[in-house]
């Protein structure tokens, strides 16, 4: 389409949009184009990460529209178009909200603010189908492309006055102007480079949370302790000369113990604490800081390990990991609950780890762990119900102050699961995201040649048009292969060969005695790609797969000097991976998609002789 091709002749600015703002407020609809959106006062949400604590329906009857209480909201008050589009955006937002998930809604809504400014104009609406082409090319990045899509047919098939049939259908299956190369470029960004893996594994392994000196086993319990003294066993090494002020402050907070009666105007540091209250104090910090680190680290390894949703990382059950022993092999498994709503009420997906990687011995510390805190009071015991196999953390007054109520156990919420995955990334100087180690996964299945299926089954993808950014990206990979290849000594030997073994033949001297090769190359018809000299020169009938071996050099073969049929049956070749990768049913690494790319450089090798030819003869 030629007006998402040259996104240069869009004329839609955002430039000014601010202009339109006063006659958005004037703004009358026209008769039969008024919409309000029937706003039911509350909605059900339909996926909700974690239902044991996660409300189940969202007031949706102001302008504000909040599901958790410290989540995010939706505030319409920051959307300024006119009426009738701002209200279908809210049925549209109400839609996700019930049939998917609060966060795809949350999405598509800040997808509508970042577009907003080349919506604006309301002298264009309703939109004719040149316009809606044209605000589809205009749109900056592929989700809020597919944002405004999506809304759109939505809308036409909902009956809301402005939005055509056929403007519906004709955009239903545009695809992304930024086509599959700009695809497979942003999803490669997602790859964790050498270093980053490096860095990342590293990190992993440690299990503690930082370096302090060991609590002393024997105590009197009156005896004094100075500041400085717990500055060390907290593990700030040098004590207070290493601190703020600020830290100092919150240390004594924390502690929730008052210093033993000194001197007037006496200084923070050279104050003293009775043993007895801080060093239990300290012991249990310790435990809930490493059981901090290790659910980090935990959720961290799940998401590089297994690529599973932030979600779905909040979601596993205590219950649902196991290990193994099988044959004297050991591995560990665990399941991943299901997050989509078409999954409600399934049993939950089953991975298996080897126990090499060391994820599987850091939950089952982990697990002890919780049980220790349980011991030592800083958690209840969870009477009934299934426990969390991550808990949330616990706040500082549980560490420091016994006679407190113990914290309940709490399952994390989805941000905060993606939290604590970017929060331990970072510390190991990786800076990714839970998404993006969700997207290394599936690109290193389709490097390893992964079918679709597997992908889109190991991800928990319903379509495989969500992983097929992933197999074109590997694709491109083979493709930067043939590029090394074309300069390989082996390969321009196969040039040279050609050139002294194969005689281009022109066009014009094909005689009715000539054998034209023709054959068929991924379902298709490619005629006139050579002649044959087999039969001319005494030989029998050939015996070989025709167009796969007259490429591969064949010393009978004379390729026609046309490129354009040979460019022909290159594309044919190329589709052919394509179709094989993304369409095979195997669990296996499709390895006969790479068996292809022999006979694609095979291919290569001919167009560029018969380009030599072709430009010595108009010399």
């Amino acid at each position: 389409m030629s007006q998402l091709a040259h996104r240069s002749n869009v004329a839609l600015l955002d430039i000014g949009a601010d202009e339109y703002d006063d006659q958005i407020r004037r703004y009358n609809p026209p008769l039969g184009l008024s919409y309000r959106f029937k706003n039911p006062g509350t909605v059900a949400v339909g996926q909700r990460p974690n239902p044991d604590r996660d409300p189940a329906r969202v007031d949706v009857s102001g302008e504000i529209w909040k599901w958790r209480i410290s989540g995010s909201s939706i505030a319409w008050d920051r959307i300024i178009l006119i009426s009738p589009l701002k209200e279908a955006m809210k049925a549209f937002i109400c839609y996700y909200i019930e049939n998917t998930s609060w966060v795809s809604a949350y999405h598509h809504y800040n997808k509508f603010k970042a577009m907003q400014d080349i919506l604006k104009d309301p002298s264009v609406w309703p939109w004719t189908q040149e316009h809606v082409l044209r605000l589809l090319a205009a749109q900056r990045r592929q989700n809020e492309f597919g944002t405004f899509k999506n809304f759109y047919v939505w809308a036409e098939d909902m009956h809301i006055p402005g939005f055509e049939r056929n403007i519906a259908h004709r955009i239903k299956d545009i695809p992304w102007h930024g086509g599959r190369a700009d695809d497979a470029k942003r999803t490669r960004k997602h790859v964790l480079s050498l270093s980053e893996e490096r860095l990342l594994r590293e990190t992993l392994r440690q299990t503690a949370p930082y370096d302090h000196k060991p609590l002393p086993a024997s105590y009197s319990p009156d005896a004094a302790i100075s500041l400085v003294e717990v500055c060390s066993l907290l593990g700030y090494g040098d004590g207070y000369r290493t601190l703020y002020h600020a830290d100092i402050t919150r240390i004594l907070s924390m502690l929730a113990v008052k210093a033993v009666e000194g001197k007037k105007g006496e200084k923070y540091i050279d104050r003293f604490y009775r043993m007895g209250d801080v060093i239990p104090a300290i012991h249990r910090l310790h435990i809930a800081n490493k059981l901090d680190h290790l659910r980090n680290n935990i959720a961290c390894h799940l998401a590089y390990a297994l690529g599973p949703r932030a979600a779905q990382i909040a979601g596993m059950d205590e219950e649902g990991f196991k290990k193994v022993v099988d044959d004297g092999v050991t591995y560990y498994s665990i399941d991943v609950p299901r997050r989509k709503k078409r999954y409600e009420g399934k049993a939950a997906k089953r991975r298996k780890f080897p126990a090499e990687i060391g994820l599987g011995q850091k939950i089952e510390e982990y697990i002890q762990l919780k049980r220790k805190a349980e011991n030592e009071g800083l958690y209840e015991r969870r009477a009934s119900g299934p426990v969390p196999l991550l808990y949330a953390g616990v706040g500082d007054k549980a560490y420091w102050q016994p006679g407190k109520p113990m914290a309940k156990p709490t399952r994390p919420v989805e941000e905060h699961a993606a939290l604590y995955i970017a929060a331990f990334a970072r510390r190991a100087g990786v800076n990714r995201s839970s998404v993006e180690f969700r997207a290394n996964v599936a690109q290193r299945l389709a490097d390893a040649g992964y079918s679709a299926e597997l992908i889109a089954e190991v991800l928990d993808h319903d379509r495989l048009n969500h992983v097929k950014a992933y197999v074109q990206a590997a694709l491109g990979l083979s493709e930067i292969l043939e590029k090394a290849l074309a300069k390989h000594d082996g390969y321009q030997e196969h040039v040279a060969k050609l050139r002294g073994a194969t005689a281009v033949m022109p066009l014009k001297n094909i005689t009715r005695n000539t054998d034209v090769i023709s054959g068929i190359v991924n379902h298709k018809l490619v005629s006139g790609i050579g002649g044959c000299d087999r039969r001319a020169t005494g030989g029998g009938p050939c015996d070989k797969e025709i167009v796969f071996s007259c490429y591969g050099g064949c010393n009978h073969f004379h390729p026609f000097d046309d490129v354009t049929v040979h460019q022909q049956v290159l594309e044919a070749l190329e589709a052919e991976v394509v179709e094989i990768v993304e369409e095979s049913g195997s669990n296996e690494p499709v390895k006969l998609a790479f068996t292809f790319q022999e006979s694609i450089l095979d291919v290569k090798a001919v167009i560029q002789l018969v380009e030599e030819f072709n430009d010595d003869q108009h010399e």
